[in-house]
């Protein structure tokens, strides 16, 4: 697979190239309500 972010290819980036990206990402889970607490 590929993880692309703001249309480029970041599977193969280092993690130089990745550091100044991260503060914009984030986690979207595929199922968001099974990660809430249900009470």
């Amino acid at each position: 697979g590929r993880i692309r972010f703001e249309g480029e290819d970041i599977t193969t980036a280092s993690q130089g190239q990745l550091r100044p990206l991260r503060r914009r990402m984030q986690i979207i889970f595929q199922d968001p309500y099974s990660s809430l607490n249900p009470r």
